[in-house]
């Protein structure tokens, strides 16, 4: 975090958030056109390996 107010992480993590996710449904719907992958599957396979990296980050204290 850059700075310590959190008004502006209030307002910017729901809006990343949602442009994530309808980036992965529009990817999700182009890859395989015919059928339709769901859109949790492709938001899951990013964020996993992301949160295990975030996880075994040792503090920088």
């Amino acid at each position: 975090m850059v700075s310590g107010d959190l008004r502006l992480l209030l307002v910017a993590a729901p809006l990343i958030g949602a442009l994530v996710l309808l980036v992965a449904d529009t990817v999700a719907r182009v890859v395989l056109a015919p059928m339709v992958l769901p859109a949790g599957v492709l938001t899951s396979m990013l964020g996993g390996p992301l949160f295990v990296f975030l996880l075994l980050q040792r503090p920088s204290r």
